[in-house]
C-alpha cells in the first residue's frame, strides 16, 4: 500500500535510507524481547565455552564476554524500536568470535542485504614489501552495480584493479584490519578475521568461486557489525570514503553510500511482520547475476594481470 515503509521487491536494490525507514518503523515489543531473551538464556546454558568467555584468563584470542549478564541487562534496557534490540544481540554474539554461535535477527531483517560496490582483495606487493588492498575485477551483483551507476554515477568496473589507499581517512590495510579485529565474529584468529573481511577465492576444477568480503556484503547479524549500528535517529547511514589510485598514479576520492538488496518480496508491513514471526531462513549470497555463484569458465588466472593477484601462497 502507498505510504507503507516496508514494501520491497525480490532482488531489487534500495537506498540505505529507505531501508532504515522500514527498520525503524517496527515498534519495540516487550513480549518479543522477553521471549527472545528467555529462549537465548535457556539455550546459552548449554554453550560449552560460556565459562571460558566469562573468564578467559590467559588464553590467547579470547576476550571477556559476560554472555548471561548482558542478556539479563537487556531485560531492563531501553530500546527505541525493534531493530535496536536485535542490533544489540547481534553485537553481543559476534564478540564471542565463534563461527558456530551467532545471532540472526528475524527473517525480514536478514533478507535485506547491505552492500558496498567494491570487492576488496589483499595482495602482497613484493616490490614495496607491503600488503595492499586492491579492487577485484568483478562485481558480486550486477543489480547493485547498475544501481550505483544509475543513481550515483559510479561505474564500478572503472575501478577494477585499482589500489585502495584509504578508507574513511585511514590507511586501507589498517582500516580493514581494525574493523576485522573489532567487528568480525567468525574467528578468534586476527589473521582469519582479516581474511574474512576481504574477498576470498576458492578454486574448483572448472571455475573459481568467490567468497564475498564480509566488509562488502553484510547479511548475517552475528558474523559482523552491521553498517547501521549507532545510526542517528534520522536514519542517515554514513557513506564510506575511499581514496583510490590507478596504475598511472592518478588518485581519486570517492564518497560511496550503502545500498541494500531485498532477498524477498514484501508487499506491505503486515506481510513483513507475518514473516517476522513465522519464518526463519538465513539470506543466501548475492543472486546469480554476480561472480560469487559457480560459473563455468570463471578462471581467476584470466584476471590476475588486471588486479595483480599473486599466486595463492602469496595472498593474505
Amino acid at each position: 500500500k502507498a505510504g507503507q515503509p516496508c514494501v520491497f521487491n525480490k532482488y531489487q536494490i534500495y537506498s540505505a535510507e529507505d531501508t532504515m525507514a522500514c527498520f525503524r518503523s517496527i515498534a519495540y515489543n516487550a513480549t518479543t524481547v522477553k521471549r527472545t531473551l528467555d529462549t537465548l538464556s535457556t539455550a546459552m546454558q548449554l554453550y560449552m565455552f560460556r565459562d571460558l568467555a566469562d573468564n578467559p584468563g590467559g588464553f590467547p584470542y579470547f576476550q571477556r564476554v559476560d554472555l548471561m549478564g548482558e542478556l539479563n541487562t537487556m531485560r531492563t534496557a531501553r530500546f527505541e524500536n525493534d531493530i535496536d534490540f536485535h542490533l544489540r544481540l547481534g553485537e553481543l554474539f559476534y564478540r564471542l568470535r565463534d563461527a558456530h554461535t551467532d545471532y540472526n535477527a528475524p527473517q525480514p531483517y536478514q533478507n535485506m542485504v547491505w552492500l558496498q560496490p567494491f570487492s576488496t582483495v589483499s595482495v602482497f606487493n613484493k616490490a614495496s614489501n607491503k600488503l595492499e588492498i586492491r579492487i577485484a575485477p568483478f562485481v558480486i551483483n550486477t543489480n547493485m552495480s547498475n544501481y550505483y551507476e544509475q543513481h550515483h554515477g559510479l561505474n564500478v568496473s572503472e575501478y577494477y584493479g585499482q589500489q585502495i589507499l584509504m578508507i574513511d581517512n585511514e590507511p586501507a590495510v589498517d582500516y580493514l584490519a581494525n574493523w576485522a579485529r573489532d567487528h568480525v565474529g567468525l574467528s578468534k584468529d586476527p589473521q582469519g578475521r582479516f581474511n574474512l573481511a576481504n574477498t576470498g577465492f576458492v578454486p574448483h576444477p572448472t571455475h573459481t568461486k568467490v567468497r564475498t568480503a564480509l566488509y562488502q556484503e553484510r547479511a548475517r547479524w552475528g558474523w559482523c557489525q552491521m553498517p547501521f549500528w549507532d545510526v542517528p535517529a534520522t536514519g542517515k547511514v554514513p557513506r564510506v570514503l575511499y581514496t583510490v589510485q590507478d596504475d598511472s598514479g592518478i588518485v581519486r576520492n570517492l564518497s560511496v553510500p550503502w545500498v541494500v538488496e531485498a532477498k524477498f518480496t514484501y508487499h506491505n508491513t503486515s506481510e513483513w511482520m507475518y514473516r517476522y514471526y513465522n519464518y526463519y531462513t538465513a539470506p543466501s549470497s548475492s543472486n546469480n547475476t554476480g561472480a560469487n555463484q559457480p560459473r563455468r569458465g570463471f578462471n581467476l588466472n584470466n584476471y590476475r594481470h588486471i588486479v595483480k593477484i599473486p599466486p595463492s601462497d602469496e595472498m593474505s
